[in-house]
This record gives structure tokens, sequence and C-alpha cells, in this order.
């Protein structure tokens, strides 16, 4: 058996660096840090019987994973408001549905992106008159309500992109300042050479347009 006071110091010593570790493996702080304190509780309700294990930090990093996951898996069932059984049958539902069946990627500009000799032909040299703007219309609301209900990641942000390109009814009309701003988020969330190859042309056509404003 080990002095309550002992056991207390051990936990307040070991708190900070067990929430660390596990922020560090799954992210999400509030949930881990409520993980956390369930098995700092848990430890402090048997250690002073049952005496520290070998590991005390261990003991802890473990005991707060598997609470996390509970905890992670009891928020999503009530985001949904179903039980778990009823959620897998729906997939398994879903699956059978779609089991065989053939998808195509959509792609509103793609009529206009080769020429006659199955040429590539450049963005803005495109006709946008052949873009499909029924399409057009349906992705700019996705992802509009993708970027406002859901957190922002680098396939939203690719999608953004897009869609500022799509709305502009000629390339001179493009809001090039925009598209600037999507790729320095983009470069954050998702540092690669072709976004940093994109968000460097982005950036010199948005120094170009101001320079020739100024110009003028």
């Amino acid at each position: 058996m080990s002095p309550p006071g002992t056991v207390e110091g051990l936990l307040r010593e070991l708190a900070p660096q067990v929430l660390a570790a596990v922020v560090r493996r799954y992210g999400d702080f509030d949930l881990c840090e409520a993980a956390v304190q369930e098995a700092l509780l848990a430890a402090a309700l048997q250690w002073p019987a049952d005496g520290p294990p070998d590991n005390p930090g261990g003991w802890l990093v473990t005991t707060a994973a598997r609470r996390r996951i509970e905890l992670w898996r009891n928020e999503s069932a009530r985001a949904f408001l179903v039980p778990e059984p009823t959620i897998a049958q729906r997939i398994s539902r879903a699956k059978s549905r779609i089991r065989g069946a053939a998808f195509s990627m959509p792609d509103a500009r793609r009529p206009a992106r080769t020429d006659a000799a199955g040429e590539l032909v450049p963005l803005a040299e495109q006709d946008r008159a052949r873009w499909d703007s029924a399409a057009i219309t349906e992705g700019v609301g996705l992802v509009t309500r993708a970027l406002a209900e859901a957190p922002i990641g680098p396939y939203q942000l690719q999608a953004a992109i897009a869609a500022v390109h799509d709305e502009a009814p000629s390339a001179k009309d493009t809001d090039r300042a925009q598209i600037l701003g999507l790729y320095e988020l983009l470069a954050a969330l998702a540092p690669g050479p072709m976004v940093t190859l994109n968000r460097l042309v982005a950036a010199a056509m948005v120094h170009y347009l101001r320079r020739r404003a100024a110009a003028l």
C-alpha cells in the first residue's frame, strides 16, 4: 500500500506528460484531456491500495488511450442518433447496393480541356461556354457547405480553388487574390512542390495585376 500523498504527487508530476503523449497520438485535445482525467481518477482510486505499477506513465497513457477510444465511439453513436449495430446494418446495405456499379469522375471543364486534335488546352485559353454550368453550380454549392460545416483540409481547399476559377466568366475576371489566399492556406496544411509552384504562380499574377493597375 502506498501513502495517498505519494500517489497524489506522482500523478501531479505525470499528468502533463501523459496528456502530451495522448494528444500527440490522437490530436483532439478536448477528448484526450477528458480521457487523461479519467485515467488519473482510476489511478488515484487503485494505486493507494495496490501500489503504483512498474511503469506508472505507461499505465496512464495506455488507460487514457483506451478511454479516449471509448469516448470517441460514444460521441460518434450520439452524433448519428442510432445504435452502432444499426449503423453497421446501413453500411452493409449500402455496400450491397453499389456492388458492381461503375463510377466516373465528374469533371465540369472536361469538354473544353482538349482541342479537335486531342491536345490539352490551357485553362486561360479554354472556351468557357463549353463548361458544364450545372455541374459548376452543384460543385460550388458542395464546397461552400464543406468549408462551412467541416474542418478545413487540403481537399476542400483544392475544390475551393477550382470553384473560384469556375465562377469567373473569363480568365481575366478570375479573383487572383482569393486564389493566392487559398494557396497560402493549402501550403500551410499540405506543403509540397506542386503547391509551392502554384502558390508562386498565383503570387506573381497578383503582383503583376497590382503593378498594372497602379500604372494605369
